[in-house]
């Protein structure tokens, strides 16, 4: 059961980030012919920090949420957090805090 959830777990990452790359690229392709055309940029460094910056706590609130409901979100939240900080990621927002 184990190994097969260790298959599963990574076999859907991979068929996200697939699906993920392929929808941008439909876009792409699908706006071609507007004026003016779709095109993705890569927002400069500055600005993804202004803009995370701004948003309101959208996990916090999916927290409360789910909390009320008697389910242990905010632990859930850490954890996942925690998770990716151990792995050498550095979120933009500490969503957990």
């Amino acid at each position: 059961m184990i190994e097969a959830g260790t298959y599963y777990t990574a076999a859907h990452g991979k068929q996200l980030l697939e699906g993920h790359e392929a929808a941008l690229q439909d876009m792409v392709e699908m706006g071609a012919g507007q004026n003016p055309p779709v095109t993705l940029v890569t927002m400069p460094e500055e600005e993804r920090e202004a803009w995370v910056a701004m948003l309101p706590d959208l996990a916090g609130e999916w927290a409360d949420g789910l909390e009320a409901q008697g389910l242990p979100a905010r632990e859930f939240l850490s954890a996942y957090m925690d998770g990716l900080r151990e792995r050498g990621e550095t979120p933009m927002r500490d969503w957990d805090q």
